[in-house]
């Protein structure tokens, strides 16, 4: 049964095992998003720095339903031929499941 509006879906995705590699950048990952949220303190009213593990998607409509955000920003995506890779299967999933308003920013 697909969620009712505005309520987050479950995570899905099974648990994997990630190689150094892979763990080394997401750390990376997480360290350059720390410093941008960081950056933006002085802009906007609210800037909250977390770094939660499992489904993208997922994840930022747990943080988003939890922290009680009115707007996600997310990026596009990559580029492809159907809606969701042309959006991007995460955008995709949190512009339609979201429990508040999406921006979907192009690359």
């Amino acid at each position: 049964m697909p969620p009712r509006p505005g309520e987050a879906r479950p995570d899905s995705c099974p648990a994997h095992t990630q190689t150094p590699e892979q763990e080394a950048a997401r750390a990376r990952r997480s360290e350059d998003a720390t410093a941008i949220a960081a950056e933006l303190a002085d802009w906007v009213p609210s800037v909250r720095t977390t770094i939660w593990s499992g489904s993208p998607a997922s994840q930022i409509i747990k943080a988003a339903t939890e922290f009680g955000a009115d707007l996600i920003v997310v990026a596009s995506g990559s580029t492809g031929i159907t809606e969701t890779v042309l959006m991007g299967s995460t955008a995709h999933r949190v512009l339609n499941y979201a429990p508040c308003p999406v921006l979907v920013v192009r690359r």
